[in-house]
């Protein structure tokens, strides 16, 4: 069998032994029931004739677009460990030298923004342009890091606090977490940007965390789902 490759737009996990793919330029996800693609990488690695199911589920990825034979990113799912923490839990760690930050009209203004950009861009654009924006801030945010700016925990404490006025984030966790990452840029500041899926039946889900702290979910409840994105 010949490598396999996923496209550039194309991302893939693998959980509870099926995987599962994200198609960015379909918004689409499609996943392989109790079949681990990871087993390709092992028998290319062996050069071991491929088993009928392996080439298959290659087949029919190959015939979807979700892999090639041509040069692509490499087979594999990415890495990234879960937040052990919610912004919650640092109370007590951050009140002491930083004190309790209080909203703001700037807070107000920068948020009331981040959320009429993110609900016009949720509209108007597909996910793989959403996600190239993402990345592109990302990079420019840590190119031009800062020491002096304001404490990334109290921004993220004013947004918790902003956010029941203006929508629920039960059922909008791609809206929270989109507008989120606008309003955390307003700071000049970064976070990373997490989209998770899990089967039985299956989900997806989508969360912001940085440092080992999740910033609008719990680390209780992201546990459930396997990353297959982030920026």
């Amino acid at each position: 069998m010949n490598q396999c490759y996923l496209p550039e737009n194309v991302y893939f996990c693998v959980t509870e032994g099926s995987s599962i793919f994200l198609d960015l330029s379909r918004n689409q996800y499609f996943g392989i029931q109790n079949f681990d693609i990871t087993t390709l990488l092992q028998e290319h690695s062996s050069r071991s004739i491929p088993s009928p199911l392996a080439s298959d589920a290659c087949q029919v990825l190959l015939h979807k677009g979700l892999l090639r034979y041509a040069v692509g990113k490499p087979l594999r799912p990415i890495l990234i460990t879960h937040a052990a923490q919610a912004i919650s839990d640092l109370d007590h760690e951050d009140d002491a030298p930083h004190g309790r930050s209080q909203t703001r009209l700037h807070h107000v203004k920068n948020f009331f923004l981040s959320y009429v950009l993110t609900t016009v861009t949720l509209r108007t654009c597909g996910l793989s342009s959403i996600v190239a924006r993402a990345k592109r801030v990302r990079a420019r945010l840590s190119s031009g890091s800062r020491h002096d700016g304001p404490n990334v925990h109290d921004i993220v404490r004013s947004f918790l606090t902003l956010r029941p006025l203006f929508y629920t984030a039960r059922n909008h966790c791609l809206l929270d977490s989109l507008t989120l990452l606008r309003y955390l840029e307003k700071y000049r500041l970064s976070a990373t940007w997490v989209l998770g899926v899990k089967t039985r039946p299956f989900a997806a889900h989508s969360w912001v965390q940085g440092n080992g702290v999740v910033f609008n979910d719990t680390p209780e409840y992201i546990r459930e789902f396997t990353p297959i994105l982030s920026v």
